[in-house]
């Protein structure tokens, strides 16, 4: 369950079908979960947070609907877009055209839909609707990415949206920001529209005491992302560099390093493959994952970071160029062989 829960994309029905075909039975799932907590709070009470509390009964939630026969975890295949774009138009603020909602609708990937309830879309609209508004009416603006902050008091953590155009490396670019900024990511989701407009979201806690973001990182990261995006930083390993965390939580006491591992799973996603990372915690990790990524032109659609005991336990889901699964072994090497160079670059002294 800790596994599935921190790894594996949630709002995926392939991932809680498998999940409730092993668990079997309600009886099974209860006890499991009870183990599972139990099993988490004795090893390290430190360890656990809101938010990998809320995944665990996300999970649990989403796989006794399955074994119970529900099919409210499914809603989104099942119900045609067009129901939720007539409820998306009826909620709508009226400043919103017809024209507006239809474009949104027709320029996204059926997973932000299964994803996304009518809602959120409409907090999307809106940063699009204000990104657009920058290029039309406020020249001095283009440029300016468009964000919307949230806490999330009962998960603890901080949702941030982000709002731009697309370009090459921009992930790469967002996440460097928030390790710069002293912010720490523990997932993110990531969606472009066919017309260039990127709607990313980030759920992330300040690095230094786990808390949800404060005024002052926040205003932090937006100054650090605005001069990124302008070119006014171009490389982020110095402003990441001066970050100076806590200690971790973990040490060992032989002193011994945490080896990097890279495993790929085809199975667990219908359309992505999934590449799940372990290595030693470093500053910048995320960004320098991100930047091979986009060096060999893959696009990743959703990424899942913990860290536990001093390492980093990370879980990304990629295609290729062609929106295609990898398949490939020699393609599979070559990203491993980019992996451990960008992460041994890590090392070197700025």
């Amino acid at each position: 369950m800790i596994l599935i829960s921190q790894r594996r994309d949630l709002e995926d029905p392939t991932v809680i079908r498998n999940f409730a075909s092993q668990v079997q039975t309600k009886e099974n799932l209860v006890m499991l979960t009870l183990h599972t907590i139990a099993d988490s709070q004795a090893t390290s009470d430190k360890l656990w947070n809101g938010f990998k509390d809320s995944l665990l009964w996300q999970l649990y939630q989403k796989t006794m609907n399955v074994l119970e026969g529900a099919t409210d975890f499914i809603r989104a295949e099942e119900t045609q877009r067009a129901l939720l774009q007539e409820e998306v138009l009826r909620l709508a603020p009226r400043t919103f055209s017809q024209e507006e909602v239809d474009a949104h609708f027709g320029s996204l990937p059926s997973r932000y839909f299964q994803i996304h309830p009518a809602k959120d879309i409409i907090t999307d609209l809106s940063l699009a609707h204000r990104f657009m508004h920058h290029q039309l009416a406020e020249e001095e603006k283009a440029l300016e990415p468009v964000l919307i902050w949230h806490n999330e008091v009962d998960r603890g953590y901080t949702s941030a949206k982000v709002c731009t155009w697309d370009r090459a490396g921009l992930f790469s670019k967002i996440a460097g920001s928030f390790s710069a900024a002293g912010i720490n990511i523990l997932s993110a989701q990531i969606f472009t529209r066919n017309d260039g407009i990127v709607l990313d979201t980030f759920f992330v806690t300040d690095a230094r005491s786990g808390a949800m973001v404060d005024k002052e990182g926040r205003e932090k990261f937006e100054d650090i992302l605005l001069k990124v995006l302008t070119g006014q930083i171009e490389d982020l390993r110095p402003l990441i560099a001066r970050q100076k965390l806590a200690r971790p939580l973990y040490q060992s006491l032989e002193g011994e390093r945490i080896p990097l591992r890279v495993h790929y799973d085809n199975d667990s996603s219908e359309s992505r493959t999934v590449i799940d990372l372990e290595t030693e915690d470093r500053l910048g990790l995320l960004y320098a994952i991100s930047h091979v990524f986009a060096d060999l032109n893959l696009d990743l659609s959703l990424a899942k970071i913990s860290t536990e005991k001093g390492a980093a336990i990370d879980t990304f889901y990629v295609c290729d160029n062609m929106g295609e699964k990898i398949y490939s072994t020699e393609y599979l090497r070559q990203i491993e062989r980019e992996i451990h160079k960008a992460v041994a670059s890590l090392d070197v002294p700025v």
